[in-house]
């Protein structure tokens, strides 16, 4: 199914062939869902909920709309848009070719291509493995050199594999999609709604960048 992310980057213009089929209809949806549902319709599109009551008053819907409640309510997209009167079920390849007949193609194919990266991407090793291994054994004795020497082998180690972290950790970040970036920021600001103390550190930092 559609993350928001995507849904929202489609148009509020009135995709409905039948005005009367769509206002009953959504008007029927809706007032069976439960409140869940009905809640993440709400946050899928992107609206509020006056925004779903005008559409059974005027019986204008937007693809926006039609995709949310299709594939949180399982329907047929073509159901809401009074294209089919059999309302069916929904499934990712029926919303890929409804909306590709509104007109949706190249997002649909930056979509697809955006979900190959992800998966490429997971398959990046990231090692998170910062143990400390133990030096190299040293001469027997209890001079001050001999210490020296300890304390410079592990430093050098944990220098060695600092390194190799962030490098891993730069190649993740270098491969970052622009969803997963949005789904991280996201995070970080929740994290500091909820008064998390880095995290509220983070989301103001994040915010000066943004703004600057």
């Amino acid at each position: 199914m559609f993350e928001e992310t995507i849904i929202q980057e489609l148009k509020q213009n009135n995709i409905s062939t039948d005005g009367e089929k769509t206002m009953q209809r959504t008007e029927e949806l809706w007032k069976g869902a439960s409140k869940e549902n009905k809640e993440t319709i709400e946050r899928l599109a992107g609206v509020a909920r006056s925004t779903v009551q005008r559409v059974y008053k005027t019986g204008s819907i937007s693809a926006k709309l039609v995709v949310s409640i299709a594939q949180t309510l399982d329907v047929d997209p073509r159901y809401l848009t009074g294209e089919v009167d059999e309302r069916g079920n929904c499934s990712d390849d029926m919303l890929r070719e409804f909306l590709i007949a509104k007109g949706y193609k190249k997002l649909i194919d930056e979509t697809k291509k955006g979900s190959k990266k992800r998966r490429k991407d997971k398959e990046i090793p990231v090692s998170n493995d910062v143990s400390i291994q133990p030096a190299q054994s040293l001469p027997d004795n209890n001079t001050g050199d001999g210490d020296d020497a300890e304390k410079e082998t592990t430093s050098e180690s944990i220098v060695n594999q600092e390194i190799e972290v962030s490098s891993n950790t730069k190649a993740f970040m270098d491969n970052m999609t622009e969803d997963e970036m949005i789904l991280l920021m996201r995070s970080i600001m929740l994290r500091a709604k909820a008064g998390i103390g880095c995290a509220v550190e983070q989301a103001e930092k994040l915010k000066t960048l943004l703004l600057s």
